[in-house]
């Protein structure tokens, strides 16, 4: 009902984007103390075509940063986690294998199978992933470092080890998105409801339904507030 609505140019982008998406590779950061960093993940997220981002929030202490993530959070699933252990599990019981960064792990970024539902965890600036997470890892990788630093700044680790794993599963299986033709139909109704604003676009559809009940044209079975109810898919 709100494609017709779109322009032209913009309309086949959300639909190039809609069919790129990726909901089998799931970011989640845990315990991060800089907003900055958060920021910045969330960036990338939405840069690789990844369509969700879960956050585990530890003891809730921020540090303020100037960065945002310049509208990227729009067009992201987000769920927050009060511990690890509440979403590691969930991941798991959703049939997500959970990968983990880790200073100390033997196996490398291209040792994973990346075409598996995968929940790629990374831990907080200082003290790295928790044990909680350590424990219920199914992998632990490690993203080489060739010189004197021992790490990469939270963001920039991310950002390095999303893209191999977002370009491996692409390699691997001929193609980027991985949702199918109903969860594309959802998630683009979501993405179109997001671009026009959510009281424009509840105002339109209540419009246009109630010309189609008085014209006898449509059930009247769809409601108004349901526009940007899907999900598309998540854990």
């Amino acid at each position: 009902l709100l494609e017709p609505l779109m322009i032209e140019t913009r309309s086949a982008k959300l639909s190039t984007i809609v069919e790129n998406r990726i909901f089998d590779l799931v970011p989640v950061v845990e315990g991060l103390y800089d907003l900055g960093n958060v920021a910045a993940v969330c960036r990338t997220v939405e840069g690789l075509g990844i369509g969700s981002v879960h956050v585990i929030t530890g003891d809730g202490t921020y540090k303020q940063s100037a960065r945002t993530t310049q509208g990227s959070h729009k067009w992201l699933q987000a769920q927050r986690w009060n511990d690890a252990t509440s979403c590691l599990t969930a991941a798991k019981e959703a049939g997500y294998k959970v990968v983990v960064t880790d200073l100390e792990a033997a196996v490398s970024l291209d040792e994973v199978d990346w075409t598996e539902k995968t929940v790629l965890l990374f831990g907080n600036e200082h003290a790295g992933v928790s044990e909680e997470a350590k424990a219920l890892a199914d992998q632990r990788v490690i993203i080489p470092m060739h010189g004197f630093v021992e790490s990469f700044n939270i963001s920039v680790a991310a950002a390095m080890a999303l893209k191999h794993a977002a370009d491996a599963r692409e390699k691997a299986l001929g193609k980027r998105g991985d949702l199918n033709a109903e969860d594309q139909a959802i998630l683009r109704a979501v993405y179109y409801t997001k671009h026009l604003g959510d009281a424009r676009a509840r105002d339109i559809l209540k419009s246009l339904l109630e010309r189609d009940s008085k014209g006898g044209g449509g059930s009247g079975k769809l409601e108004p507030s349901q526009a940007g109810s899907g999900q598309g898919a998540s854990l």
